[in-house]
């Protein structure tokens, strides 16, 4: 707890700095999202209960002449829950160059560590969506996206994927996805696609995925989205083919932000795995940047095996309330 404190206390002031340096402009903001969870059978145990930092994010932002930034976004979470002796680059969330409207085209080049163009974006919550495994997060490459006005954009990327078991070269692994912000009126599509292949290669890890995404947003300041995956094993010592269907819906009224979500993933063949997943939570934004929320998470699994057995969560959580706050400074 004192090594969590000194660096919410280090990130407070560095968070508080904004500086000219040759021109560039450099500015830092912090992201703290604190939480107190109570649950029952995780792992086996019975009503366990933590407090724990999910992220706190120190971010710097350079801006520069020419429309090209840069950003070093670091994750204190990665460093107080860790054993103190091994740190690893998990606490480098994102390190990168971006080069934007490249011969005034409405070209952007993102070179570094980032979120590669996969999947539908989601507003985050205390407890994550498991469609948020399936995306490409926390890794080295190189995307484009080009946008097209009153359409959306197009992106693409070559990465390196997280693996310490191979050699993982940047070319075997590529994503690219489409966005169009107004398919009709109000509602929002996407459709990705990513491949990935390792050499040597081990078990269950050469695949394609896809997915499809929308967003409805039927009243102001509410929408309904909906969003299905798919993993197609291309090799391994066992083929899989997991899919996964997302439906939440969000909302906001005055102060207070209600979410609801169900995810379900389908029962494959090869490891005979079926479950769902359920959460609801409200939130309150008493003054702007800060929120309080409280969730609620009930997870089943019919034939006790969780999603971990489908590399796409860490496990299934059978009941789980969680409280919490989020400040950005």
């Amino acid at each position: 707890m004192k090594k969590l404190i000194i660096v919410i206390m280090a990130m407070a002031l560095a968070a508080s700095l904004s500086i000219s340096v040759f021109g560039a402009e450099f500015k830092a903001s912090a992201d703290l999202e604190l939480y107190w969870e109570y649950s029952n059978d995780v792992g086996g145990v019975n009503d366990n209960d933590k407090f724990k930092s999910e992220q706190l994010y120190l971010t710097i932002d350079g801006a520069f002449e020419g429309g090209m930034s840069a950003r070093l976004k670091l994750d204190g979470a990665d460093i107080v829950s860790s054993d103190s002796k091994v740190v690893t680059e998990k606490i480098v969330e994102e390190a990168n160059f971006t080069l934007k409207n490249i011969g005034g085209s409405p070209l952007t080049l993102v070179f570094g560590k980032d979120e590669m163009p996969y999947g539908l974006d989601y507003d985050k919550y205390l407890n994550d969506p498991i469609a948020h495994a399936f995306e490409i997060d926390k890794v080295w490459g190189l995307h484009g996206i080009f946008t097209i006005n009153n359409f959306g954009n197009v992106a693409a990327a070559f990465y390196q994927h997280r693996n310490g078991s191979a050699e993982n070269e940047l070319f075997n692994n590529f994503t690219a996805r489409l966005k169009v912000d107004k398919l009709v009126e109000n509602l929002m599509f996407e459709a990705s696609f990513a491949k990935e292949e390792y050499t040597p290669q081990p078990a269950n890890d050469n695949q394609t995925k896809f997915s499809v995404g929308l967003v409805y947003k039927f009243i102001k300041d509410a929408n309904i989205n909906l969003e299905y995956n798919r993993i197609t094993s291309l090799g391994g010592t066992r083929g899989y083919d997991p899919s996964l269907l997302t439906l939440g819906l969000e909302g906001k009224i005055g102060k207070f932000r209600l979410f609801g979500r169900y995810e379900k993933i389908f029962e494959d063949a090869a490891i005979d795995v079926e479950e769902n997943f359920f959460a609801a939570g409200v939130a309150y934004i008493p003054v702007k940047n800060y929120t309080i929320s409280l969730e609620v998470a009930n997870f089943n699994s019919g034939d006790l095996k969780d999603a971990s057995d489908l590399n796409v969560a860490k496990g299934t959580i059978e009941n789980s309330i969680r409280i919490g706050v989020r400040a950005k400074f």
